[in-house]
């Protein structure tokens, strides 16, 4: 009776023992029209050895199911990959919708619970569409060749001064160089005797 009682608790402290997982959620749509596929795939990874059970479950404004029950075996520090089945949608989960996914542990203590970001269900398929830069049109060639000489006359006064004050300086910093250089022959020590 020790022995039953011993084996009990210790499963009931092995199955108790907090367990946490890392759930990454691949990106899913923002929109789905009634009839199209929402599919998804998980990675855990576990931080110790647990049997669990993974749970799929959508979740729209007015409609809720679960549609995905898969049991696991993690591993400490091991990555599983698992890939849900799609679910069709219908005119049931039209509006905003989220699918959570919770790792629960055999006796039901949720380990980790992860939803995906809000996506929507529509009648019609929608299409983003890409916002385009407005082209700018030039009616006149005189105006681009204008903008191009004012571009390259000042790209020209800009090189003409960096010609001209890059030696300017070079020239200065020589003087002052060769000034200091030759002037200050160990004149500090004169007159110290050590």
């Amino acid at each position: 009776m020790k022995k039953r009682l011993l084996l009990i608790v210790t499963f009931f402290l092995l199955a108790v023992l907090p367990a946490n997982a890392l759930i990454n959620i691949t990106d899913m749509e923002k929109y789905y029209a009634i009839g199209d596929e929402i599919s998804a795939s998980v990675k855990i990874v576990s931080d110790m050895d647990v049997q669990a059970l993974l749970t799929a479950k959508l979740l729209c404004e007015e409609y809720e199911v679960t549609y995905f029950i898969h049991p696991l075996d993690l591993k400490e520090d091991k990555k599983t990959a698992i890939e849900i089945p799609p679910l069709k949608t219908s005119d049931r989960m039209i509006g905003t919708c989220v699918v959570d996914f919770y790792i629960n542990s055999l006796i039901g203590a949720e380990i980790e619970k992860k939803w995906t970001d809000s996506f929507e269900v529509t009648k019609e398929k929608i299409v983003e569409e890409e916002i385009e830069e407005p082209e700018i049109i030039n009616i006149s060639g005189k105006e681009t060749e204008e903008a191009a000489a004012d571009d390259t006359k000042e790209e020209n006064i800009y090189k003409a001064w960096l010609y001209f004050i890059v030696p300017v300086m070079i020239i200065i910093v020589l003087f002052f160089y060769l000034k200091f250089k030759f002037s200050n022959k160990n004149r500090f020590n004169k007159g110290w005797k050590l």
